[in-house]
């Protein structure tokens, strides 16, 4: 009688530590994430562009921002790319925005042509607008009369100071569709 109590107990112990141990689910360290997850906080630091947004997470091919933050960058207008490339004998008016390290040149030719730029006035704009903008990489040239009149109109709005925040998305879906196989 008396091994079978102590039996008892011993069993009702087992059963005990058996059923508690698979309580115990995500408690083990080796199994927990301790690494610390990138949350979006902008604490400033790396904010060196005009609308403080932090740059720390750049890195993404992308011509409109780092994709990281809704594609929201630095866009600017840019009077003296704007300048060197209007010295150029076979363009009568240019407009030049910037975002990041790409350069959007909307050219009005001399002979008055619209749309196809040649590869040898593509290469003078671009040559003009980068030594006219050092960080600019990449520049993208059209004569489209739609692809001028806008970039006209985004040139003022930025130099009037307009808030940046729609305008930048409609930009970046103007210049996807004119120039869909820049990335």
């Amino acid at each position: 009688m008396k091994n079978l109590k102590r039996f008892m107990i011993v069993l009702t112990g087992l059963f005990l530590m058996a059923g508690c141990g698979m309580a115990n689910g995500g408690n083990d360290a080796s199994d927990n994430n301790l690494q610390p997850e990138n949350v979006g906080y902008n604490n400033g630091n790396n904010a060196n562009d005009m609308n403080g947004r932090n740059n720390g997470n750049n890195g993404n091919n992308s011509m409109f921002g780092d994709n990281m933050n809704n594609g929201e960058g630095r866009m600017e207008s840019s009077e003296k790319a704007a300048e060197k490339v209007n010295e150029l004998k076979e363009v009568k008016q240019a407009n030049v925005i910037m975002t990041e390290n790409n350069a959007f040149v909307a050219v009005m030719l001399e002979d008055n042509s619209e749309g196809e730029v040649t590869k040898d006035i593509e290469k003078k704009v671009a040559k003009a607008v980068k030594d006219s903008e050092q960080n600019i990489e990449n520049v993208y040239v059209s004569s489209n009369p739609d692809f001028v009149e806008r970039m006209r109109g985004y040139g003022d709005d930025l130099q009037n100071g307009e808030p940046v925040e729609g305008l930048f998305e409609e930009f970046g879906e103007m210049t996807r569709r004119i120039f869909p196989n820049a990335r």
